[in-house]
């Protein structure tokens, strides 16, 4: 019985407060890679707050019921305490070959994953502590602590730091698809928007200028009228932001791509 897809390693009693520096006190073998299977998210239902949910995934090979426990460190007022309490807990039942938890598996090897929802929202909170347990259902009686002869407890540390963006101008305009290859040529960005379509073809072209416009004309000017739509915009300020999404659609289409 055991979080994500590795074994864990012999750990003590979950300690019922501060999970320490960086969120490894519970880890007793660091090079195990052990401290997996959780991965959190904001569930963005709610405007300038971050709502956290967690997936947590692992192994029920015992043959019996288990429970998952998540504890997130902030409570409803959203004060860091360094202690997991009541009010920041969420449950689930591991069923074992049920379907709780969407339990899935041969005889032999019965995985489950689930997703916890925490209650409690961050909205000036930069970062805080989860604590996550997965045992037996008569051990784990809904405690974040105490010893277990099964099971596993992961610590994690998180960061709650929000994305930002203020964005300027924004502009789609015709370009001469010549006048636009040079430019990328000039700022050594040819090779990038080939590798898009094709990283191989990039790489084979990367010295010989002319040919690598050539073969991006191809794919930028497939009507072969001259022209290539442009779009660009620009932002005034940026925060946490490691790259933006661009979808487009014809008049005629019903979806954006």
């Amino acid at each position: 019985l055991y979080l994500g897809s590795v074994a864990p390693d012999t750990e003590g009693a979950a300690a019922p407060a501060d999970p320490g520096d960086s969120a490894t006190d519970d880890d007793n073998n660091q090079s195990l890679n052990d401290e997996e299977g959780v991965t959190f998210f904001d569930r963005d239902d709610e405007p300038n707050t971050i709502s956290v949910s967690a997936t947590v995934t692992g192994t029920n090979n015992t043959g019996a019921d288990a429970r998952v426990c998540a504890w997130l460190d902030g409570g409803n007022d959203g004060a860091v305490s360094d202690t997991f309490e009541g009010s920041e807990r969420v449950c689930a039942d591991v069923i074992y070959d049920g379907v709780d938890c969407t339990t899935t598996g041969d005889t032999s090897a019965y995985t489950f994953s689930c997703v916890l929802a925490f209650p409690h929202g961050f909205t000036a909170v930069t970062s805080t502590y989860a604590r996550v347990r997965l045992a037996p259902v008569s051990v784990l009686s809904l405690q974040s602590y105490g010893a277990s002869a099964n099971g596993e407890v992961n610590d994690f540390e998180l960061g709650l730091e929000p994305t930002a963006v203020v964005i300027g101008d924004v502009a789609l305009e015709a370009h001469r698809v010549d006048d636009f290859i040079y430019r990328l040529i000039s700022a050594d960005a040819a090779r990038a928007m080939l590798a898009g379509f094709d990283a191989d073809l990039a790489e084979q072209l990367a010295n010989d200028p002319a040919a690598l416009a050539d073969a991006l004309n191809g794919y930028l000017d497939p009507d072969g009228d001259g022209q290539v739509a442009v779009l660009t915009w620009e932002t005034l300020s940026e925060r946490g932001t490691i790259g933006f999404y661009v979808d487009r659609k014809t008049v005629s289409d019903t979806t954006w791509n």
